[in-house]
């Protein structure tokens, strides 16, 4: 289904000199309860002195650049993850060196150095994610390690 992010990525590849928001506008309709986008989005308001593109326009649109767009769009939802995975391992590593250092029996203390490792290589790994040859459409998502302490 045809986003405001991808329609108006449409926009500005056929009008490079149109600004979202300012010369264009983009909506979809949602579902009043869930918020859910349920149909495909429209153009909203044109300001501009291009003629508004219709729908045999988009449809061009999208078979010429409808794969650089979900390239983008794909790229957009990674880097938006990956923060948020890094910033969980990070919290995995404090968490394990805490119990490390106040554990009160050995055992405790080795799983949350095996732990800590473990961490400290998948957030090593999430640091890699964008290296990964398919991304950003093909990612191999790193598997968080359990945390000790749950």
């Amino acid at each position: 289904m045809l986003t405001c992010d991808l329609l108006g990525f449409l926009i500005m590849q056929a009008y490079p000199d149109l600004k979202r928001g300012i010369d264009f506008w983009v909506c979809h309709p949602v579902d009043s309860k869930t918020l859910e986008q349920t149909g495909p989005a429209i153009i909203a308001g044109w300001q501009n002195d291009h003629p508004q593109p219709i729908l045999d326009d988009i449809e061009k649109w999208w078979a010429q650049y409808g794969p650089k767009c979900i390239e983008l769009d794909a790229e957009r939802v990674a880097k938006n993850r990956l923060p948020y995975l890094i910033d969980e391992a990070d919290d995995l590593v404090e968490h394990c060196l805490d119990l490390e250092a106040i554990a009160p029996d050995r055992a405790t203390r080795d799983s949350a150095a095996q732990t800590e490792h473990a961490a400290r290589a998948y957030r090593q790994a999430l640091r890699d994610v964008p290296k990964q040859p398919g991304y950003p459409l093909n990612i191999d998502w790193p598997v968080k390690p359990a945390d000790p302490g749950e």
